[in-house]
């Protein structure tokens, strides 16, 4: 079944300058493209709420409104792809747009079929990979509004970054109130005894189930909470961050002593159970969260220092046309060799000045492969 033809509008006042677009765009494939022409914003503005477009390729300067004021309208109403036309591109224009949410920017007079091909099929691909970035990070927020624990996003300097509902019953505030504070500064005590396991977690090792006993203060009563924490990586896949799973579990001690101190053999094995029991609904929690986190859409791999995968999910493992299994123990040269001669020696400068190297695009000519392969080491 051939592909429907992509729905391309240009807007555009001058009609030599849209018969040139009209022309660059079916010069090599004209089944590609179905094309509607607009001279004017409110015109273009009427063609997006007439049928859905594709892309829209837009002069920056026309009569009754400028690039910016169409973008602003039409972001009201839709997050269809837009490459904007200037006569003269500078560093400054893309700046400008950068709050309209254009895709791209193209200066005319440099145009060509196949640049123009590329510009509105990267433009296509970034508007879907944001709609799959949106759609799973709502899929997180009910995730985690629905979860029994307290949920923590801290970023590497302790900031909580993002938290859910059941964390009120733990903290006794809003949630929306904690975000963006240091840890520190809104509770250090806690902030204390997890100073050193989230160290390790920012090396990579996870912890479970640590225990912290909090003193009474003027704003809480003393406490016993269960703290797990293991490595994640935002949603950008960038930076790491630090997920907490905590738990109030200080009338569940309490009942435990006052147990023990009235029936020490009895207690010792409700102990266990109730142990056995938390430690299951732990581990059942965080099963949960690593499978966000293997089915999360960005391509996630971990090498050793001989460049063999030692860890993929499955996100990354599609865009490399294989199982998982297929990666693991193998090196870049042996998965994909066309890969493996443009960034080894790139993983190797990594390992070697312990620097990273970010938002590397390595583009599908290259690989043979359809898309871009965009890297972060």
């Amino acid at each position: 079944m051939e592909p429907a033809a992509l729905h391309i509008l240009i807007v555009d006042n001058s009609p030599e300058d849209r018969l040139t677009l009209r022309q660059l765009l079916t010069r090599a494939s004209p089944d590609t493209y179905t094309i509607t022409e607009a001279d004017c914003g409110d015109l273009a503005l009427a063609a997006c709420q007439r049928s859905p477009l594709d892309c829209i390729l837009l002069d920056y300067r026309i009569p009754d409104m400028d690039g910016k004021s169409v973008l602003a309208a039409l972001r009201d109403r839709s997050d269809v792809p837009v490459v904007v036309l200037t006569g003269v591109g500078t560093e400054a224009m893309a700046v400008d747009l950068l709050p309209y949410a254009a895709q791209d920017y193209v200066v005319k007079a440099a145009l060509t079929s196949e640049r123009l091909g590329l510009m509105i099929q990267h433009a296509i691909a970034s508007v879907r990979l944001t709609r799959e970035r949106d759609q799973s990070l709502a899929l997180l927020t009910t995730v985690l509004a629905t979860l029994p624990v307290g949920v923590m996003l801290l970023d590497a300097d302790l900031h909580i970054q993002r938290s859910n509902p059941a964390l009120l019953a733990v903290l006794g505030q809003p949630t929306a109130a904690l975000h963006g504070q240091a840890l520190p500064q809104f509770w250090p005590g806690l902030a204390l005894e997890l100073a050193a396991p989230c160290a390790q977690v920012l090396r990579g090792v996870p912890f479970s189930e640590r225990e912290i006993a909090l003193p009474a203060t003027a704003d809480h009563a003393a406490r016993c909470l269960a703290v797990s924490g293991t490595p994640l990586h935002d949603p950008n896949g960038t930076s790491l961050l630090i997920l907490l799973t905590v738990q109030d579990i200080t009338e569940r001690k309490r009942e435990r002593d006052d147990i023990a101190l009235r029936q020490q053999v009895t207690m010792l094995d409700h102990t266990e159970q109730d142990l056995q029991a938390a430690y299951a609904e732990l581990e059942t929690q965080a099963s949960r969260l690593n499978s966000l986190i293997t089915h999360a859409p960005v391509g996630i791999a971990l090498l050793d220092m001989t460049l063999r995968f030692q860890h993929i999910n499955t996100s990354l493992a599609e865009m490399n046309r294989r199982s998982p299994e297929a990666h693991l123990g193998c090196t870049i040269a042996e998965v994909l060799p066309a890969l493996a001669s443009i960034v080894e020696s790139i993983y190797h400068q990594v390992i070697a000045t312990g620097e990273p190297i970010l938002n590397l695009e390595i583009n599908d000519r290259f690989l043979n492969m359809p898309g871009a392969y965009r890297l972060r080491s």
